[in-house]
């Protein structure tokens, strides 16, 4: 029976802002799906977008995979931090009424880290295997971008992390490079059975691409592309010092390069910024392609067979890029360090690999530009690996990997209640005790000194029931809570000792669930979430607390210890503590008149090498809003008390990520600082105050952009803006996007273009000398409708090159045709206009439409003529010539005399079109001939002229010839 498979995902290759990790999770769902598994898909993105959510649903649906966005809100308050995503998927995936076989998580911010805590603690998940994939942990970006962490939340997701790989059923790494790394860095790893090595799969969008066959050696590149999110891990730097290098030769081949991949940041500076300062010695044309979702950018790559591109990040686990530029065909050059050298097969591994500096990429841009390189070939078929994800499903799919084995041991426990001056809320606490599930518990009581009359006159009163109940009080003077806690220690004899405070109230079965953790995990202790109670509503705790309703507030989850002097991650003092991992320790420190007594003890047994486990249940409710301990007690006192508790030398790898967390906020500080004093004191300021506010992917933005790269000297650069911001108003006006991104502009030395409508038909033309006909009408098209009312030159020069193109397909003809028959001024051009038209109407085989516009142009023409040549006007008049083209054509060639240029080129058009001689005079009469069904071209209004089989270009004569040899010229 095919196995029920969950995948919990925070992207989607066909979501925004998704990397590698949702295109895995992409081709998983499908790969599966199609082997005949149930499949869910758990997408918990960090924006909501009702319309991409939608979107997703319907593909995914359509396919036989549902989509589920759970809503972590249900569970927990904010719950934006990544404690509580996990315990929201925790709490989803407990509650669902389908059960999973399979659950896969990403390493990739600790998604899977509830789930994963509960299962080990032997509390849920017994039947399902969890599965974790490492596409690269938070510790690992860091290390490859050379940034120290800034943030201790980063700390608190890297632990999160560590604990997701060392507590999965099985763990899978799409390279050999990544679980080395792991290892190297100290992660904890399943057993070398339960780990393997499976690349990612790629075989619904090698379905997509088709073939893309390709040479062993192609030729020389016309086109470098970088392709990956601009940042510092991925190569970028390095990238732009090879072209620094290479320029001349780059400029000199005429070689385009495209920056294929999401903006980002580049040393603290906004990656289009720095890129546009980094061009402003580049002569070379360039490209921007930010706004690709994975299938275009990977049909961008198929469509040009001479690109070549670069991923080049100095490590990487197993890129997409790498694998997808070698599905599309392309030669590829990546770092031979890292993961990247295992996607490809050996026999390219030297040609396609270098050290990632800026000499050795260089030298592979020239070679690349000046004989070729091979292209890419992977080294393990996507077929293959799809088949190896699928077998794995199959042998992990029936069988409940870590089987739950839950002790059947029941170890004495006591659990000490610290009271002071509140002996109504003690009753509760007490009985929440005695009513406990668990059955080998003792309950005692630790009065710190209380002396009111009123207290000490219930405390008498409650003896009875203390009897009945086995409830034990001990009392001693006033020391506060960390002698009381030691007090209780002290005089009693236990494996574990549990303490709750006496204004709160726990669940029933918070014992029982605690040793259940602590004797699957062998923890030395064992924390618990809580729920937190309104002194208003302690009434509706009673009689049944585990069904007070609300949301958790604080997740603590165990560590790390690095974060002790900024937060206490590690739980309240409700835990279970083992006695002998206490005494290790000493207890309890005692000071009179300061809290955090326990976060200062859970602080010093990480620091021992201690385990803390935190169950992901809230187990007890926690009174607030109320005067206690820590509201009443000195915060500055309490907090030294935890920083006082810290020895270096004992954790320095801990501290170590303490001091990398001010560093790195001291250097996002400094680079803040540092980018608003350049600001302040740049000649461009407004522009740049002006980008700052603008968001990244808007039209608006490119084009400031492109004013900034314009001011400060970037002609090329700005010229690539401008073509982005062109395509990105013609995305927001209803175009096709992926169309309308790939529109390409010219050589960087030409003058910036003022209107977009120019931009993207001289991009229409380099893309047309790429042979990319397709993209090169569609960027006309944009311009076409966008244009002034007077046809551009860079528009005129287009229309002449396509229409003479001999890979313009007839159907393509007719689409230009009925764009250029739409309305649209283009006053004296309309000759020239209409020429190219009857180019496109005999390419599509619309004769009528061609001797139409014959007769039009040659109508214009003859006025023209005629008020040139006055005395030629006087001969038709005098009836001495039937018309000025009879003039032109008996005599005005040879007298030199210009005319006709239009009429020219149809007579040109139509010998090529039938490979055969034919007058100017006889034009309209061969269009008019009738052909194979007995009918004229004309009266068959779409009926076409064919040519003989095997005609070729017919030579001109006289002017006409020379005429003609201009016009190639200028194409």
């Amino acid at each position: 029976m095919p196995a029920a498979i969950c995948l919990v995902t925070e992207e989607l290759s066909l979501g925004s802002n998704s990397g590698g990790i949702g295109g895995a999770f992409h081709e998983m769902a499908l790969a599966l799906r199609a082997t005949g598994h149930p499949v869910d898909i758990l997408y918990v993105p960090i924006s909501h977008d009702a319309n991409e959510s939608a979107r997703l649903s319907h593909y995914y649906e359509d396919r036989g995979i549902h989509v589920i966005r759970p809503d972590l809100g249900q569970h927990a308050w904010e719950p934006s931090s990544y404690e509580k995503r996990s315990y929201g998927i925790f709490r989803h995936l407990l509650g669902s009424s389908q059960r999973y076989d399979i659950i896969h998580f990403h390493d990739y911010k600790g998604l899977g880290f509830s789930c994963l805590t509960a299962k080990r603690q032997r509390l849920a998940f017994a039947e399902t295997c969890l599965l974790v994939q490492a596409h690269g942990p938070t510790r690992w970006t860091l290390e490859a971008n050379h940034h120290p962490f800034s943030h201790e939340d980063q700390l608190t997701i890297d632990f999160m992390e560590r604990e997701s790989i060392a507590r999965a059923d099985v763990l899978t790494a799409p390279s050999r490079y990544m679980i080395d790394w792991l290892e190297r860095n100290g992660f904890s790893l399943p057993p070398p059975d339960r780990v393997r090595v499976i690349q990612n799969i790629s075989l619904h969008l090698a379905s997509l691409l088709g073939d893309s066959p390709a040479a062993q050696q192609s030729s020389a590149c016309n086109e470098i592309i970088l392709f990956g999110r601009h940042e510092d891990r991925k190569g970028i730097v390095p990238f732009c010092d090879s072209l620094d290098i290479a320029n001349e030769v780059l400029t000199g081949a005429r070689v385009l390069v495209t920056f294929l991949g999401p903006f980002g940041t580049v040393n603290g500076e906004a990656s289009p910024l720095y890129l546009a300062h980094r061009a402003h010695t580049w002569q070379f044309p360039l490209r921007l392609l930010p706004d690709l979702d994975r299938l275009s950018a990977c049909r961008y790559l198929a469509g040009n067979p001479r690109a070549t591109v670069f991923v080049p990040s100095p490590f990487e686990n197993s890129p997409y890029t790498v694998l997808e530029a070698a599905l599309a065909g392309r030669a590829v050059v990546t770092s031979v360090d890292g993961g990247a050298r295992e996607l490809l097969d050996p026999s390219v591994v030297t040609a396609l690999t270098c050290q990632i500096e800026r000499k050795a990429l260089a030298d592979r841009l020239v070679e690349a530009v000046q004989t070729g390189l091979p292209a890419a070939r992977l080294a393990v078929s996507p077929a293959e690996t799809a088949r190896t994800w699928c077998d794995l499903h199959e042998r992990i799919g029936g069988t409940a990997q870590g089987a739950m084995r839950v002790s059947s041991r029941r170890p004495k426990v006591v659990a000490a209640i610290t009271h002071h001056e509140r002996p109504g809320k003690l009753f509760d606490s007490m009985m929440s005790l005695a009513t406990q599930t668990y059955p080998n518990l003792e309950i005692v009581i630790v009065d710190d000194g209380s002396t009111r009359p009123d207290t000490l006159l219930l405390l008498e009163r409650l003896g009875p029931l203390m009897d009945k109940l086995n409830i034990r009080l001990l009392r001693q003077s006033n020391r506060y809570l960390g002698a009381a806690r030691n007090h209780a220690v002290a005089n009693t004899k236990s494996d574990y000792i549990l303490f709750l405070d006496d204004d709160d109230i726990a669940f029933p079965n918070l014992v029982q669930t605690l040793v259940t953790a602590a004797e699957a995990t062998q923890a030395a202790v064992v924390n618990c979430l809580n729920l937190f109670m309104p002194e208003s509503r302690r009434g509706q705790a009673h009689p049944f607390p585990e069904r007070f309703v609300q949301k958790v507030s604080y997740a603590p989850i165990g560590g790390p210890l690095s974060v002790a002097p900024l937060q206490n991650a590690f739980g309240a003092a409700t835990a279970l503590i083992r006695r002998d991992a206490l005494a290790t320790v000493g207890g309890y420190t005692e000071q009179y008149g300061v809290g955090h007594e326990d976060f200062e003890l859970y602080a010093r047994m990480l620091q021992s090498g201690l385990k803390i486990e935190v169950c992901p249940f809230p187990l007890y409710l926690y009174q607030v809003d109320h005067a206690g301990m820590i509201s009443s007690t000195s915060s500055m006192r309490n907090w030294n008390r935890v920083v006082n508790a810290i020895k270096i030398i004992e954790q320095p790898a801990a501290w170590r990520d303490f001091i990398s967390v001010a560093a790195g906020k001291r250097a996002l500080e400094h680079a803040e600082n540092f980018s608003r004093y350049k600001s302040n004191f740049s000649p461009h300021k407004d522009l740049l105050a002006k980008l700052v506010e603008q968001p990244q992917d808007t039209a608006r933005y490119a084009e400031l952009l492109a004013d900034f790269a314009s001011a400060t000297s970037a002609p090329g650069f700005a010229v690539a803006a401008r073509d982005l911001a062109a395509a990105r108003a013609a995305a927001q006006s209803g175009s096709d996007p992926t169309t309308a991104a790939a529109s390409m502009d010219v050589p960087a030395r030409s003058p910036v273009p003022s209107a977009p409508s120019d931009v993207l038909t001289l991009a229409a033309l380099i893309d047309l000398s790429f042979g990319r006909i397709a993209e090169a009408i569609a960027a006309f098209a944009v311009s076409w409708e966008r244009g002034s009312i007077s046809i551009a030159p860079a528009q005129l020069r287009f229309l002449r090159a396509l229409a003479i193109s001999a890979d313009l397909l007839a159907e393509q003809a007719e689409r230009l045709f009925a764009l250029l028959s739409r309305p649209h001024d283009m006053r004296a051009e309309i000759a020239e206009v209409t020429a190219v038209k009857f180019r496109l109407a005999l390419r599509g085989g619309n004769v009528a439409a061609a001797a139409n516009l014959l007769d039009h142009v040659t109508a214009l023409e003859e006025q023209e003529y005629l008020a040139l040549n006055q005395d030629v006007g006087g001969a038709v008049v005098g009836q001495v010539v039937g018309s000025g083209l009879a003039h032109f054509v008996r005599d005005g060639m040879d007298e030199g005399r210009s005319g006709f240029v239009a009429v020219l080129d149809m007579q040109d058009a139509l010998q090529i079109h039938l490979g055969e001689r034919i007058p100017l005079e006889l034009m309209q009469k061969r269009l008019r001939q009738p052909v194979a069904n007995g009918t004229t071209g004309h009266e068959r209004g779409n009926g076409s002229l064919h040519p003989p089989r095997g005609t070729r270009r017919m030579p001109r004569r006289g002017a006409a010839k020379s005429r003609s040899a201009e016009r190639s010229a200028e194409h």
